[in-house]
């Protein structure tokens, strides 16, 4: 029998061979419910060897990019973390995240533009969070090399790739489908 709100409720942890066995405890009165919530196998550290650096696919990329995998999505996770280096002038194509994406700038300066916006200028340390489902692109700059950590869940949608002068910001932009329309 359950005493108090489950909000009021802590773990109270005891190990036996290799398993955890967690109670729930009350806070408020201190009574242990008696239920064992769940049994963990205890989990051992995993190291993973470095996996093989690819070039960048040339239908979602322009210029010479090399991608680092990370964090592979698999069964259990639609988790993605990858090293993205571009050489200057290198860029993604228009493309949307169904879970949106992270960019960790690690070095050099880049570009990046979200449809309709400006082009804005990211530097090593700055961190870029794009929503799901909204079309940008990033890229180096035409004087310097960029990496960058991308951090996303789920696919990836890609449309046309980014023109000359939209890298420039002086030419199209974009429609929500990745197409582009003249300004």
């Amino acid at each position: 029998m359950r005493c108090c709100d489950p909000t009021f409720k802590e773990h109270s942890a005891e190990s036996r061979s290799g398993e955890e066995r967690r109670l729930v405890r009350c806070k408020r009165c201190g009574e242990e419910s008696g239920v064992v919530i769940e049994l963990l196998r205890k989990a051992s550290m995993e190291i993973e060897p470095r996996k093989p650096t690819y070039r960048g696919p040339e239908d979602w990329f322009t210029g010479d990019v090399w991608i680092d995998p990370i964090v592979e999505p698999d069964a259990e996770s639609v988790l993605s973390v990858i090293s993205v280096h571009f050489h200057p002038g290198a860029r993604t194509a228009w493309h949307a995240h169904v879970g949106g994406q992270i960019l960790h700038v690690t070095e050099g300066e880049g570009l990046v533009q979200t449809r309709g916006g400006q082009i804005e200028t990211i530097r090593a340390g700055d961190v870029v969070h794009t929503p799901a489902q909204e079309w940008h692109w990033h890229g180096a700059s035409r004087q310097h090399y960029m990496t960058h950590m991308s951090i996303t869940q789920g696919s990836a949608k890609f449309g046309l790739h980014v023109t000359d002068a939209e890298y420039e910001g002086v030419d199209a932009e974009p429609t929500s489908d990745g197409t582009s329309q003249s300004r």
